[in-house]
């Protein structure tokens, strides 16, 4: 099992099917190579999995379904999910999708990074930002797709790590993340509580500024996982990368607790 419709496999901890499984959400613009610590770290764990925006238009519940099924034929023993930033967002709504039905595939553990669980915590920029592509989306669909077009033509060349933006995701891939996204806008994200699941949660340090998401997160986080924990110790948004060795060896910790 090397890749699915939805999951690329990046890393095998060996060679057998069954075992643990990292599954790794990006965010609503996926980038895939800014996933290298997230994937170092936690591939000790078990395989490390990406999610895939799909290529095709789904609707939001239709998606839930069709991961389940892939998930369903892996056959892992335990599962983690790991969400960057919206990525948190849908894997969360995921697993309530699972607490729903009542389908037991072996979660052992959820970790969210810079991730949104209601529309008060996004910031004013998130906001503004979702509200002008759903307006689009809905009212002018064509100037959206040149709008977004123009930003991966730009993104290719530009500086840091927006390039990526450009080049590891189609542009049918990029319109479905946003798409996806709108869902951020209502105000009925959260609501179950799940009491059992060991949960996660890494935020920006209070000294640093995040302009995408604010720390309101972490009370709705809580909300939903009273038993869950928060760590603010990112130096910038949904980026695991250069926290400090006592963060990782949290983390680590965490996770090797909630697998015994």
């Amino acid at each position: 099992m090397s890749q699915s419709h939805y999951f690329k496999l990046v890393h095998r901890k060996s060679n057998r099917r069954a075992g643990t499984a990292v599954l790794m959400f990006p965010g609503m613009i996926p980038t895939y190579s800014d996933l290298d610590g997230e994937t170092k770290l936690f591939s000790r764990f078990g395989d490390v999995l990406e999610f895939h925006y799909p290529e095709k238009n789904v609707v939001i519940e239709d998606l839930y379904r069709d991961i389940t099924a892939v998930i369903k034929k892996f056959r892992y023993r335990k599962l983690i999910l790991l969400g960057m930033s919206f990525g948190g967002t849908l894997a969360y709504l995921l697993m309530r999708y699972w607490h729903k039905h009542r389908l037991n595939l072996g979660l052992s553990a959820f970790v969210a990074v810079s991730a949104p669980f209601q529309p008060e915590d996004l910031t004013p920029r998130s906001q503004f930002e979702l509200d002008l592509g759903a307006t689009l989306d809905r009212y002018a669909r064509k100037a959206l797709i040149r709008i977004v077009r123009l930003l991966k033509f730009i993104w290719r060349f530009s500086l840091g790590s927006a390039w990526r933006y450009g080049k590891e995701s189609s542009l049918r891939q990029t319109m479905n993340g946003i798409r996806l996204g709108y869902i951020l806008r209502q105000d009925w994200v959260v609501r179950n509580r799940l009491l059992r699941t060991p949960a996660l949660l890494l935020n920006v340090s209070r000294d640093r500024n995040d302009p995408f998401v604010r720390h309101s997160n972490e009370r709705n986080f809580l909300d939903i996982f009273p038993r869950g924990k928060v760590l603010e110790a990112l130096n910038c948004h949904s980026d695991i990368n250069g926290v400090p060795p006592a963060t990782s060896r949290r983390i680590v910790g965490f996770l090797r607790a909630t697998l015994r």
